[in-house]
C-alpha cells in the first residue's frame, strides 16, 4: 500500500494553481480549531480561570492606539516626564536667582507649559481604567471654586481671578504627575529631584548665614525661601523623604551625604526660630523614628536623632527657646522676644477676623488674596482652613477637607497592603505619612493653602497606591489563570 504523501509534498502542487482552487492549509486550520475548541471549553469555566477573548482584546487595543502610534505615544509620555522634572528643578531651585540672565524670563511658566502639552499629546493613549483619583478630582474643584469665587469676590474680582488662576496652572502640574508617574522608578527620580534641589537650599542657607533684624535666619534668593516660616516648613516636609533616601541607600557615600542634608536642615530650621516649623519637624521627625526606628527595629537611629536634636537645641536654640517662652508669656524682655508675643497676639486676631469673614461671605468667600485687603493690617491668616474659608468660602473649605481625609485614607489603605517585611512601598508610606501629618499639624499656624507642596504629598500618595494596586492586580491574575489552574479544574469536573 502507498504511504500517504507527506503535508509539505502535499501542498507542493497547490503553490501552482490559482487561490481559489487551493486547499486549505491544514496548520492554521488545526490552529484556528483549536482555538475556537479552547474558547468553547473555557464558557464551562469560572469567570477568573477564562482566558481573554483575543478578538475582543485585539480591537481594544486598537482602538487605545488609534490615536498615535505606540512609539510617539512612548516619546510623549518620556517627554512629558521629563518636562515635569525640568519644572521640579526650576520650582525648587530657583535658578532664577541663581544663574545670570534667568530673573527675567518665566522660566517655571516654560517649564509648566512643555509638561502640559506633553502631556495633551498623550491623552489619548491612557489606559482606560487609570482614572483621576478622588483626591485629584476635588483639587481641581477646588481650583473651579476659586475661580468662580474671584469672579464673585466683592472686593477685588481681576486680582482674585488672577490669583486663582495662577494656582489652577499647578493643579494641571498635579495632574501630570498622576498620571505619567506610574513605577516606582519614575516616583523615586521625581522625589529625589524636589529633595536635592530643597537639599542644596538648605546647604547654601546655612553656608551664608543671612538673618533678619530679629536675628532668625532667612533663606538664599526670593520667593519662598525668603521668609523664615515658608523656608522652615519647606525643609520639615523635605526631612522624611532625606531619611527615606539615607535608609534605602547602600552606599556609605551616600549616606553620609544624607546624614549631612539632614543635621542641615535641622540646623537650618532652629536657626529659623520658626515655632510651627519646628513643630512640623518634630512631628514629622517622631513618625519617622517610630515608624523607621522603633517597628523597623533600629535603635542605632533613635539614639543618633536624639543626640542631634539634643545637641543642635544647645548649641542653635537659644532664639527659638526665647520665641516659645514669648508666646505663652507677657513679660517684657528682648526686642525678639516681643516681636514673638506680638506676633502670636496678631495671629490670634487675624484667625477670629478670618472667622467673621467666612461668616458674612459664607459661599464664595472674598476671593483669592483678597483677606489682606479686608483685615485691615494687609496680613494673611496664619491658618489654612479658615484661610481658604475666607477666601474661598466653606464650599472650598470642604473641598480641602475632603482632599487631605481622603489621602489620609489613602495611605491607611498602603499600609493596610503591606507586607510583613519592610519593603519598598512600606517606606514610602511610612515617609508619606509623616510628611502629610508633619504639614497637617504646621497647617494651623501657616498661610499656605496656595502652595504646592502639601498638593504634592497627596499626589505621591495617589501614584503610589495606583502602582501597588496594578502590582497586585497582575500577581492575581498571574495567580488565578495559569494553565494549571485550569487543568485542575478540569480534572475536579471529570471526576465528579
Amino acid at each position: 500500500m502507498r504511504p500517504f504523501p507527506p503535508a509539505a509534498a502535499s501542498r507542493g502542487p497547490d503553490r501552482d494553481l490559482p487561490p481559489n482552487l487551493r486547499r486549505p492549509n491544514r496548520t492554521i486550520a488545526n490552529a484556528s480549531l483549536d482555538g475556537a475548541a479552547s474558547e468553547a471549553r473555557d464558557h464551562d469555566l469560572p469567570p477568573n480561570l477564562r482566558r481573554p477573548n483575543r478578538t475582543i482584546a485585539n480591537a481594544s487595543l486598537k482602538a487605545r492606539g488609534a490615536t498615535l502610534p505606540a512609539s510617539l505615544q512612548g516619546s510623549a509620555t518620556q517627554f512629558a516626564y521629563y518636562s515635569l522634572l525640568l519644572f521640579m528643578v526650576v520650582y525648587w531651585a530657583r535658578p532664577e536667582d541663581w544663574v545670570p540672565g534667568l530673573s527675567g524670563l518665566p522660566v517655571a511658566k516654560v517649564a509648566g507649559v512643555l509638561a502640559v502639552l506633553a502631556f495633551a499629546l498623550t491623552l489619548g493613549s491612557l489606559p482606560g481604567r487609570s482614572g483621576l483619583p478622588a483626591e485629584i478630582i476635588c483639587l481641581g474643584l477646588l481650583g473651579l471654586e476659586l475661580v468662580v469665587a474671584g469672579a464673585l469676590s466683592p472686593v477685588w474680582r481681576s486680582g482674585a481671578i488672577l490669583a486663582a488662576l495662577d494656582f489652577s496652572k499647578g493643579i494641571l502640574i498635579i495632574v501630570v504627575i498622576a498620571f505619567t508617574v506610574r513605577t516606582l522608578a519614575a516616583l523615586r527620580r521625581l522625589v529625589f529631584v524636589q529633595v536635592g534641589c530643597v537639599t542644596m537650599i538648605a546647604a547654601a542657607t546655612l553656608a551664608s548665614r543671612h538673618f533678619n533684624q530679629l536675628g532668625r535666619l532667612v533663606g538664599v534668593g526670593n520667593g519662598m525661601y525668603a521668609n523664615s516660616n515658608d523656608l522652615a516648613l519647606a525643609l520639615s516636609l523635605a526631612l522624611p523623604f532625606c531619611l527615606f533616601f539615607l535608609l534605602r541607600s547602600r552606599n556609605p557615600l551616600k549616606k553620609a551625604v544624607w546624614c549631612a542634608a539632614i543635621v542641615a536642615m535641622v540646623c537650618d530650621v532652629v536657626l529659623t526660630a520658626s515655632r510651627a516649623g519646628t513643630i512640623a519637624t518634630l512631628v514629622g521627625g517622631g513618625l519617622c523614628l517610630w515608624h523607621f526606628g522603633v517597628k523597623g527595629k533600629r535603635p542605632v537611629l533613635v539614639g543618633a536623632a536624639g543626640v542631634l536634636a539634643l545637641a543642635i537645641a544647645m548649641i542653635a536654640g537659644a532664639r527659638l527657646k526665647e520665641r516659645f517662652a514669648a508666646t505663652f508669656s507677657s513679660e517684657p524682655g528682648s526686642k525678639a522676644a516681643l516681636a514673638a508675643s506680638g506676633s502670636a497676639s496678631e495671629r490670634e486676631e487675624l484667625i477670629i477676623r478670618s472667622l467673621v469673614v467666612t461668616a458674612q461671605h459664607p459661599l464664595f468667600g472674598v476671593g483669592v488674596n483678597n483677606f489682606q485687603v479686608v483685615s485691615g493690617n494687609w496680613h494673611e491668616p496664619h491658618d489654612v482652613w479658615t484661610q481658604m474659608s475666607s477666601e474661598g468660602g466653606i464650599p472650598a473649605l470642604i473641598l480641602l477637607l475632603l482632599i487631605f481625609g481622603r489621602s489620609l485614607s489613602t495611605q491607611r489603605r498602603l499600609k493596610s497592603m503591606a507586607s510583613g517585611t519592610e519593603t519598598e512601598v512600606d517606606m514610602w508610606t511610612g515617609t508619606l505619612q509623616a510628611a502629610l501629618v508633619a504639614f497637617l499639624a504646621a497647617s494651623f499656624f501657616f498661610p499656605v493653602a496656595y502652595h504646592y507642596f502639601p498638593y504634592l504629598l497627596v499626589t505621591y500618595s495617589c501614584v503610589l497606591y495606583r502602582i501597588v494596586q496594578q502590582q497586585e492586580e497582575g500577581s492575581l491574575q498571574v495567580d488565578k489563570s495559569p494553565r494549571v489552574a485550569r487543568s485542575l479544574w478540569y480534572k475536579s469536573i471529570h471526576a465528579s
